[in-house]
């Protein structure tokens, strides 16, 4: 089957048209034309791969890394990031479109291309470490990454020169501060790994960071080194721990952070309710704009984090809430100026009944899923789309993180 690819879509594909079907086609780029073997086949639509590349698109660029069209990591690799800009914010605009009556231009923050990624998790199997292959289980050995930072790569790399962890590891997760001043390794492993100091040492030695490792067997954990990572972000200091959530692109954060504090800025001292707060990446900014912040949050680990750094920045104009946000927000009462969602990819269906019998000022919802945010938004009544902010967050893969700011 040939066919032109006439544009990327969500899930990293290329899409074109053959045989009255859609065809969905990976690590392909928008005006290809290839040959395609159909490897699935559905009544209006078929998945296939690519057996020649017949005209290639002059948007291609030759991918820097020699795992690429296997490794799950990138998907867009094989695409000039000027374009890959251009299809995701097509992508936003065409999901929220599906949904929603008018949405605003869209404002891009673009990344630099390579060593952004500062928290990763890595498989291991078969005495490999690395990623699961684009749409599968299977797991492709990584050497070194072109999206994580170096001192992620060194850690790798060490992390190789030791057999009883290729043997016995399960799960490698790797969080930095994100200027590199320090690191934290988790292991996952089958079996305990004796050589712990020696592991320890060896990365250590190698990165010009402060170290924190980690590794779990059987319900145990050991620990040398650091067991937090800390970073200032608008002036306030944020921790951070193993395997806890924050925000992937060390370039970005700072940004996104401002750019959700400039919104709710906009309102003389609000009050602010914050769902999904994790650690506190936006709370503790927030605190000097806002009169006060309920920040809620149900993982008790990011809960205490997030506690922790309440006390060191001596704020006292923030109330943490381990809670669920769906049962939360049910039982609040009190008028808020402005609520703010950053929700998992799941999106937050069920708050959003609630959102319209709040009806706050404003609505921040920081999204990295433009499908569940658009059925998100559509269910508010009398809402507005002020501004729509695209982050991109991860380069070279189709992912998008969203921030759209709604009044009513």
């Amino acid at each position: 089957m040939r066919l032109k690819i006439e544009k990327l879509v969500y899930n990293g594909y290329g899409l074109g048209k053959a045989e009255g079907l859609v065809v969905f086609v990976p690590f392909t780029a928008p005006e290809d034309v290839v040959e395609v073997e159909v490897v699935e086949r559905k009544r209006d639509y078929a998945v296939g791969v690519v057996k020649e590349i017949v005209e290639p698109s002059p948007y291609r660029v030759s991918p820097p890394c020699e795992n690429f069209g296997r490794c799950g990591g990138c998907q867009w690799l094989h695409i000039a990031y000027e374009k890959q800009i251009e299809a995701k914010k097509e992508i936003l605009a065409w999901e929220l479109k599906k949904k929603l009556k008018e949405i605003p231009e869209i404002r891009v923050v673009s990344s630099p291309e390579t060593h952004y990624r500062r928290r990763a998790l890595f498989k291991v199997e078969n005495r490999f470490i690395g990623f699961y292959q684009f749409k599968s289980k299977r797991v492709i050995p990584v050497g070194q990454c072109l999206q994580i930072t170096e001192n992620m790569n060194t850690a790798l790399l060490s992390l190789y020169s030791f057999p009883s962890i290729l043997k016995n590891a399960t799960e490698i997760w790797m969080g930095e501060e994100r200027k590199g001043e320090q690191l934290l390794v988790f292991i996952r492993s089958s079996r305990k790994l004796k050589e712990i100091h020696d592991i320890f040492r060896d990365i250590k030695d190698r990165i010009d960071a402060r170290l924190g490792l980690r590794i779990a067997y059987k319900g145990k954990a050991s620990t040398l080194g650091i067991a937090q990572i800390e970073e200032e972000i608008m002036g306030k200091r944020l921790i951070y721990g193993f395997e806890s959530f924050f925000q992937a692109n060390r370039y970005l954060t700072e940004p996104l952070a401002k750019t959700v504090v400039s919104a709710v800025s906009e309102i003389d001292s609000p009050e602010v309710l914050e769902l999904f707060c994790g650690a506190g990446t936006f709370t503790l900014p927030l605190s000097e704009v806002a009169k006060h912040v309920w920040a809620v949050e149900r993982n008790p680990y990011a809960v205490r984090l997030l506690k922790e750094a309440i006390s060191l920045n001596a704020v006292e104009n923030v109330s943490s809430v381990r809670e669920d946000a769906e049962s939360f927000i049910k039982g609040w009462e009190r008028k808020i100026d402005v609520l703010i969602l950053d929700p998992p990819r799941t999106g937050a269906k069920e708050v959003m009944k609630e959102v319209n019998r709040i009806k706050p000022k404003k609505l921040i919802y920081i999204s990295c899923n433009p499908t569940t945010l658009a059925r998100d938004l559509a269910l508010l009544d009398g809402c507005k789309i002020e501004r729509l902010h695209l982050f991109d967050m991860f380069p070279h893969t189709f992912h998008i993180e969203a921030v759209a700011e709604v009044t009513f």
